[in-house]
């Protein structure tokens, strides 16, 4: 399995969001929803490796030109456009990446990687946390008795 997810070696404290503090979870939107998106994705990325024996694999891809911005007025789009434009990848690259990152390294069954700006990694240790991991299943797992 392959999740594209923002993977990072160190996750920043303020991202590191109690996924069994339902109201801390509830409340998150914008860049910040996003940036709760991608840990939760970092975590599942090893939790799925773990309950269910597959090899998972976590990719940052970096900066890939999307509409993730689109809460950010134009005025501002373009006084930070020019930051962004050297790194931005389009998503065919993006995806030439991926497909080379699998063939080189496959993780054993039961076992993770994470991968970004050209190397491999294990994960910050709050991704590696069990406690951490099993607050955002059993927080999914209570969302879905809803649907």
């Amino acid at each position: 399995m392959v999740n594209i997810a923002a993977s990072s070696e160190k996750i920043p404290n303020y991202l590191k969001v109690n996924f069994a503090n339902h109201e801390e979870n509830d409340v998150r939107m914008g860049m910040a929803g996003h940036g709760q998106a991608q840990l939760a994705n970092d975590l599942w990325v090893v939790e799925v490796a773990k309950r269910y024996h597959l090899s998972t694999i976590g990719i940052g891809p970096g900066i890939v030109k999307t509409n993730i911005r689109r809460e950010i007025p134009n005025f501002f789009e373009y006084l930070i456009a020019p930051f962004f434009t050297f790194k931005t990848k389009t998503a065919k690259e993006v995806s030439n990446e991926l497909w080379n990152v699998i063939q080189r390294e496959s993780p054993k069954k039961g076992n993770h990687r994470f991968y970004k700006d050209q190397k491999f990694f294990d994960g910050d240790p709050w991704i590696l946390s069990e406690k951490n991991r099993n607050n955002l299943w059993n927080y999914a797992e209570e969302k879905i008795k809803f649907l």
